[in-house]
């Protein structure tokens, strides 16, 4: 088993040696008015790269475990 995990790179997981990237808020920022996003505010960037840091995280972890 463990050479298998090895083999897809999700042997930290096992281990606890690969921690979990922060949950982001929610949702987007938004602007003042409170309708619409700012795709290229740095706020925005900020978000979505955290967002997708913990998605990333979360389908390696279940990946994971389907494995085992």
């Amino acid at each position: 088993m463990k050479a298998a995990l090895q083999a897809h790179l999700l042997w930290l997981f096992v281990e606890g040696l690969e921690e979990c990237s922060p949950k982001s808020s929610f949702g987007p920022p938004i602007d003042m008015d409170n309708k619409s996003i700012i795709p290229t505010s740095l706020e925005y960037k900020e978000w979505t790269t955290s967002k997708k840091k913990y998605l990333d995280w979360l389908c390696s972890d279940s990946a994971t475990v389907g494995f085992m």
